[in-house]
C-alpha cells in the first residue's frame, strides 16, 4: 500500500481585529487583516503544486462562523478544527494523530513565511528519509516548518511559543531524546511591518 507524508497547514481564520496584532497596531487593523489573506492565500498556493505522495490538510483556530472561503483552494475548506491548548500540545496531537494514520511522515507549517516554496516541502520530506526529524530555521529564533517520521514526547519542549528560544529549545530536546534531525534554509517570517515590507519588495525584485 502507497504511503505519503501529510501536510498540515496550521493557521488562524483571517479575521478583523484578530491576529497578527503587531501589524495591526502599526498598520491598522484593516492592513492586518488584508495581510493575513494574502498570506494565507500564498501558502495555499504553494501548497497546491505539490503532487502524491503529499496529502494537504488545513487546521483552522478562530472563529468559524461566517467565515468566507473567498479564494481559498477546496481543500482548505472546511478543514479541520485544531484541538485545544497551547501551540506545543495542538502540534504535539495533530503529529501524533496523522502518523496513528498511516502516514509516513508529517509536516507541519504556518502561512508567515511567504518566502516559501514548493521545493522547500520536498527538501523536507527527503531529510525525513533519512532523519526522525526536520527544521525549517526562521531568523527570528523559531521555526517555519517541523516535520517528523515518528513520533515522541521531545519534537515539542517546554518552551515559550512565539518567543526567540523555540528553534534552540528544539534542538536541545531533540538531541537529548536521542532524535537525529536535519535542517532546511533559514527563512524570515512575517510578524511585523518591515518583514512585510522586505518581502514585498524582495518580490518586485525577483519579479521585475
Amino acid at each position: 500500500m502507497e504511503s505519503w507524508v501529510t501536510i498540515c497547514l496550521l493557521s488562524r481564520r483571517p479575521r478583523l481585529g484578530q491576529g497578527k496584532s503587531r501589524l495591526a497596531r502599526e498598520l491598522g487593523p484593516e492592513a492586518a487583516l488584508a495581510i493575513q489573506w494574502q498570506l494565507l492565500e500564498r501558502c495555499c498556493h504553494t501548497l497546491d503544486q505539490l503532487p502524491p505522495p503529499f496529502r494537504v490538510s488545513v487546521h483552522w483556530t478562530g472563529e468559524a462562523s461566517g467565515f468566507e472561503a473567498r479564494t481559498l483552494p477546496p481543500w482548505a475548506l472546511p478543514g479541520t478544527e485544531q484541538p485545544a491548548g497551547e501551540l506545543g500540545a495542538r502540534m504535539a496531537a495533530i503529529v501524533e494523530e496523522s502518523l496513528a494514520h498511516g502516514s509516513r511522515a508529517v509536516i507541519l507549517l504556518g502561512s508567515d513565511c511567504p518566502w516559501l516554496e514548493a521545493q522547500d516541502l520536498h527538501d523536507a520530506a527527503r531529510a525525513l528519509e533519512r532523519t526522525d526529524c526536520v527544521l525549517g530555521p526562521a531568523e527570528d529564533g523559531g521555526y517555519w516548518l517541523i516535520g517528523a517520521r515518528r513520533w515522541h514526547p521531545g519534537l515539542f519542549p517546554d518552551t515559550v511559543w512565539g518567543g526567540p528560544t523555540v528553534l534552540q529549545d528544539t534542538r536541545d530536546s531533540l538531541a537529548a531524546t536521542g532524535l537525529d534531525w536535519s535542517e532546511l534554509r533559514t527563512l524570515p517570517d512575517v510578524d511585523r511591518p518591515d518583514d512585510w515590507t522586505r518581502w514585498q519588495e524582495e518580490r518586485n525584485t525577483h519579479h521585475g
